[in-house]
């Protein structure tokens, strides 16, 4: 969305929100001198106003991706399914006997086989702590070579500006 970062509070009952005209998605990765307080652009909107903002604030970002062929890729972090998996067979394993008594032995089986897998372990030697431990794993992974789309965006520009910051300028007055 846009820039707005919560905040409030301006007594007499309204609550206002502290919104900033260049989104900190951006505003952060833009040189120092344009990220000075002297042009960091913050207003107070009420929340009427504020759902009016989103909606332009979210189609201009699209647009600006769009126009230099960029995914609106937010997702830094991902569920690994394979960690997934495993976690899954850990938590039916580790679950009640009466819940286990009702998975077939060979699928039982297979699911000690993947707990054991993650480990590196035989299944004969997968203890009941080590089902808890996969029973406890993060299945969220960090996606390697992820770029946000506002870092890409701000790479293309200062490409093709030749480097200068005028492109980036008419980013930020584009807001």
């Amino acid at each position: 969305g846009g820039g707005g970062d919560g905040g409030g509070g301006g007594g007499g009952g309204a609550e206002l929100i502290r919104w900033s005209v260049v989104p900190h998605s951006f505003r952060r990765l833009l040189p120092e001198e344009m990220r000075s307080r002297d042009s960091h652009d913050i207003v107070l909107l009420c929340r009427s106003c504020h759902q009016k903002v989103e909606r332009p604030y979210a189609e201009r970002r699209s647009e600006l991706f769009a126009a230099r062929g960029i995914r609106e890729d937010t997702a830094r972090v991902v569920d690994a399914p394979e960690l997934a998996r495993v976690k899954s067979a850990a938590r039916l394993l580790g679950g009640s006997a009466a819940v286990r008594a009702r998975v077939p032995a060979r699928r039982l089986a297979e699911l000690e086989a993947a707990v054991a897998a993650h480990f590196g372990v035989d299944a004969a030697a997968l203890t009941p702590e080590r089902v808890a431990e996969a029973a406890a794993l993060d299945t969220k992974v960090v996606r390697e070579g992820w770029v946000s789309p506002e870092a890409q965006l701000v790479a293309r520009l200062r490409e093709a500006g030749g480097g200068g910051d005028a492109a980036l300028s008419e980013l930020t007055v584009g807001y």
